[in-house]
């Protein structure tokens, strides 16, 4: 794993895809936009109220979208230092975090650690060393 650098948490690789994202976010439509901010106030008001917010991303197999949803919910809370904030993720089916989705995570430059086989396996997402991993695998919820 390559170690991050000593002003940063996060892993040299990742930090850069996340300010190459930053500089990019002026190119977010003004309606999506007005949505993330009515999410961000949301998000922001309960964490005042209860100091902590807990975020469930939900989709049909969690395999995919509500996992990266989840990965990267918790990373932009870790990024621009927000705390108490934990994402989770589920599916009414669960299957198993799609390849395609580990690889998109690996190019972002997250470390992505296989850490339980089978039909279901184990993920352990890393954002940098001293910073707590996402464990990925599909679940559901009911």
């Amino acid at each position: 794993m390559n170690l991050p650098d000593a002003d940063t948490p996060f892993y040299p690789g990742l930090e850069q895809y996340l300010k190459a994202c930053e500089a990019e976010s002026t190119m977010i439509p003004a309606e999506r936009r007005q949505a993330l901010e009515r999410v961000s106030t949301y998000v922001k008001d309960i964490l005042t109220k209860r100091n902590t917010a807990r975020l469930t991303f939900i989709c049909t197999h969690n395999s995919r979208r509500s996992q990266m949803a989840q990965i990267w919910a918790q990373t932009a809370a870790q990024f621009y230092g927000v705390p108490g904030v934990s994402a989770f993720s589920g599916g009414t089916e669960a299957t198993a975090v799609n390849p395609r989705a580990v690889a998109a995570l690996s190019r972002a430059g997250f470390q992505v650690e296989r850490t339980a086989t089978g039909e279901n396996p184990v993920y352990q997402v890393h954002t940098g060393n001293e910073l707590p991993p996402v464990r990925a695998y599909s679940k559901t919820y009911l």
